[in-house]
């Protein structure tokens, strides 16, 4: 691999517009100290004491964020709630230069985790507004589509976190648009929800998410196979596949297996999130799919070696392909 041609790729990230499709939360991180049992209960539970709170964009949220990070410019379609937690979001995104087009329905999703903070220890998650979810609704549907017909994109990514954008027939219709207007598409979808992107440019599913895509439990199926079967049904001009320390897979007519460029791993949340805009901007500014497999895997290397859910700026990236290459 020839590290100018990594650094080309990544500096035409600046200037390419993306949008970004999908299911939206916020994200909470409360830090605490335990110093005592909870004198409410004859069981053994702590008491946790909040001493500070980090809000960050999460879901399709941090999708965004990636691709904001890694220098291009992002517009954000979802929908979210009137309510405390969606202005939260909206300022999050006006504060990481995120443009946001949001219909407004339902509730805002949020995902709260504690952590005692001398040693990091992750204790326990809250979740806010999953209770009662439903696919959205025609107006909102209609409010989205009519801003991106509106709109020009070089790329548009689907992010799907299996909440209420893409339970219905909304990814069918922006992927025909997509179509229509020559626009590259990367479908990072569900199992359950991947006909509905049928015809993207790229179907990136992790390995678990792949096998269960094409009907294999388990590791009967050579992972070759899979993601031949996977770029076929999809009708995909790419098929790539995130498969955790083993590196990825990708299939465009020919396989290829790449290795993992992690060093050390901290937390793995949002990495897929990350892959997906490094490599979704690495095609679209002219890398050949492995070329960008390579890309996308320094720029998700890089997040999981930070706590949290992160992000990697092309300056980052550049370092560490030319450190590594």
């Amino acid at each position: 691999m020839d590290s100018h041609r990594f650094v080309e790729i990544v500096e035409k990230f600046k200037g390419k517009k993306v949008a970004v499709i999908g299911d939206i939360a916020l994200d909470a991180y409360i830090y605490g100290s335990m110093n005592r049992m909870n004198p409410e209960s004859a069981a053994p539970l702590l008491t946790v004491y909040e001493e500070q709170e980090e809000h960050r964009l999460g879901c399709a949220g941090n999708t965004a964020m990636n691709v904001s990070s890694l220098g291009a410019e992002v517009t954000l379609y979802c929908v979210i709630g009137n309510d405390s937690r969606g202005a939260v979001f909206r300022k999050l995104c006006e504060q990481n230069n995120i443009k946001l087009v949001a219909a407004v329905e339902g509730e805002t999703i949020k995902k709260q985790r504690w952590f005692e903070k001398a040693h990091n220890y992750y204790l326990f998650r809250t979740d806010y507004g999953e209770s009662n979810l439903q696919q959205i609704g025609e107006q909102a549907q209609e409010e989205l589509l009519k801003h991106l017909m509106d709109s020009k994109y070089d790329a548009i990514i689907f992010s799907d976190y299996n909440k209420r954008v893409f339970r219905g027939d909304f990814a069918q219709k922006v992927v025909s648009l997509a179509k229509s207007r020559a626009i590259f598409t990367l479908a990072d979808a569900k199992p359950g929800n991947a006909s509905k992107f049928r015809g993207v440019s790229v179907i990136r599913p992790n390995e678990k998410e792949a096998r269960e895509m094409v009907g294999s439990d388990g590791n009967v199926i050579a992972i070759e196979e899979v993601a031949r079967r996977l770029k076929q049904g999809m009708e995909a001009k790419y098929c790539v596949i995130t498969r955790g320390k083993e590196g990825v897979a990708t299939y465009d007519g020919g396989f290829h297996a790449i290795g993992t460029k992690a060093r050390k791993v901290s937390d793995v949340s949002g990495a897929g999130d990350t892959f997906a805009a490094a490599l979704t901007l690495s095609l679209i500014n002219g890398a050949t799919i492995v070329e960008a497999a390579n890309i996308a895997n320094y720029a998700s290397g890089i997040v999981v070696e930070k706590p949290g859910t992160a992000t990697a700026t092309s300056e980052e990236l550049i370092e560490r392909i030319n450190e590594e290459e």
